[in-house]
């Protein structure tokens, strides 16, 4: 919901009126992250993203939650 369904947040995000600054996730400095950054990111939270831990319990969703990211274009 809040990066949109295409990982481009500006474009597709139902929460940009509200948090305008929410990154894109096919942008190049999400490219060039490690995949333990950006799982570290959804575990931990960064900025004014919180933590995803509770939501989202299982470790192994968390990474194919990293590998989709890796899919968008």
């Amino acid at each position: 919901i809040c990066h949109g369904t295409q990982g481009r947040a500006a474009d597709d995000s139902k929460l940009k009126a509200y948090i305008p600054l929410i990154p894109a996730l096919n942008t190049e400095k999400v490219k060039a992250m490690r995949d333990g950054q950006i799982y570290h990111i959804i575990t931990n939270g960064q900025g004014v993203m919180g933590s995803y831990a509770g939501q989202i319990p299982n470790q192994q969703d968390r990474w194919a939650i990293v590998n989709y990211v890796r899919t968008l274009k």
